[in-house]
C-alpha cells in the first residue's frame, strides 16, 4: 500500500518506509513492484527530512521517533548520530513501539551511542 500512495500525498513517515523498501540494502523487502535503487531510496530518505519529519518528532509522533532514530542510526538522509539515535528510538520506545524497542536492542547490543549491553536480563526500556 505505501508503494502506491502518489509521492504528493505521502507525509514523512510514509516516505522514509518508500526509501526502505526502494533501498537494495535492505533485503527483507522484496517486490516486483518496487525499483531497488540507492539513489531512489536516499531520494525518498531526503524527501522524509525535507516534509519536516523533525517537527512530527517534536510533536511526539511515535513512528516518526522511530523513523528519525533509524535515519540517524543508519545514515539514510541524515549524518549518522548513534547519540540521537538513541535519544528518539528510546521516546517511541518508552511509549511502547515495537519497533523502536527491537531498534534500541540492537543499539545496546553493539554499543551504538550506548554503552554495550548484550545481557538478556537487562531491558532498556
Amino acid at each position: 500500500m505505501i508503494v502506491d500512495v502518489p509521492d504528493s500525498e505521502c507525509n514523512a513517515v510514509s516516505s522514509f518506509w518508500k526509501g526502505r523498501l526502494a533501498d537494495p540494502e535492505i533485503p527483507l523487502y522484496e517486490s516486483s513492484r518496487v525499483e531497488k535503487s540507492k539513489s531512489r531510496a536516499n531520494a525518498f530518505y531526503r524527501r522524509a527530512v525535507d516534509l519536516d519529519i523533525e517537527r512530527m518528532v517534536e510533536a511526539g509522533d511515535q513512528s516518526a521517533c522511530t523513523c528519525i532514530g533509524e535515519m540517524y542510526h543508519h545514515e539514510w538522509g541524515m549524518d549518522v548520530r548513534y547519540s540521537t539515535a538513541v535519544k528518539w528510538c528510546r521516546k517511541a520506545a518508552e511509549q511502547g513501539h515495537a519497533i523502536a524497542r527491537f531498534i534500541l536492542g540492537f543499539m545496546y547490543h553493539f554499543g551504538h551511542g550506548v554503552d554495550e549491553n548484550d545481557s538478556t536480563e537487562t531491558r532498556p526500556c
